[in-house]
C-alpha cells in the first residue's frame, strides 16, 4: 500500500431497488456543495477534510471534499460516515466516489473507497459485510475517476 498524501474524493453512497432513477442517496452531504458537514475523518489530526471548490462535475455549483493525509509513512485512514436509516437485508446498495489525486504529491497518492455493514446502530456490533469499490488503486492524477460498486446488505444489517 502506498501513501496517500493528498486526494480530493467526493463520496455517495445510495441505495437503489432497482433503476438509478429510483435510488435514494442516503448520505449527508453527498456533494460537499458548500461545506463537509457529515465526515469525519478516521485519524485526527494526521488525516483530514477541508472543503474545495473543485467540483468533479465541472459545474462550478458544488465542491469536493479535500482528504489530506499527513502520516509519514503508508497508513490506511481516511473520512468516514456512518448511515444509521435502517438497511433492508438482502436489498442491493450502490457505493461510488469521484476520485481525484492530485499531482506533485510527496507520495504516490492511491485511494479506496469501502462501505462496512454492521449489526449494530450507529456503525457498532459487529462488522458483517464489506462493498469495496476499489482496494487502494491509484486513479489517473489530476482527472477525475468514477469507482462504483453494487452489493447486497447481510442479513441483521442495522447501519453502514
Amino acid at each position: 500500500m502506498t501513501k496517500l498524501s493528498r486526494a480530493v474524493i467526493t463520496l455517495a453512497v445510495i441505495v437503489g431497488g432497482g433503476a438509478t432513477l429510483s435510488a435514494q442517496n442516503l448520505d449527508t452531504n453527498p456533494g460537499f456543495d458548500t461545506d463537509v458537514t457529515g465526515w469525519t475523518p478516521t485519524s485526527p489530526p494526521m488525516m483530514s477534510i477541508t472543503w474545495a471548490a473543485l467540483d468533479a462535475y465541472g459545474s462550478g455549483t458544488s465542491g469536493s471534499g479535500l482528504v489530506t493525509n499527513s502520516f509519514t509513512s503508508a497508513a490506511n485512514a481516511g473520512v468516514t460516515q456512518c448511515i444509521n436509516t435502517p438497511l433492508t437485508d438482502g436489498a442491493s446498495y450502490d457505493v461510488g466516489a469521484w476520485i481525484r489525486v492530485p499531482s506533485g504529491q510527496t507520495g504516490a497518492g492511491t485511494a479506496g473507497l469501502f462501505a462496512w455493514f454492521h449489526s449494530g446502530a450507529a456503525c457498532g456490533g459487529s462488522q458483517i459485510g464489506t462493498l469495496a469499490v476499489s482496494s487502494y488503486l491509484p486513479p489517473p492524477t489530476d482527472s477525475w475517476t468514477l469507482r462504483t460498486a453494487t452489493g447486497v446488505a447481510p442479513a441483521g444489517t442495522l447501519s453502514v
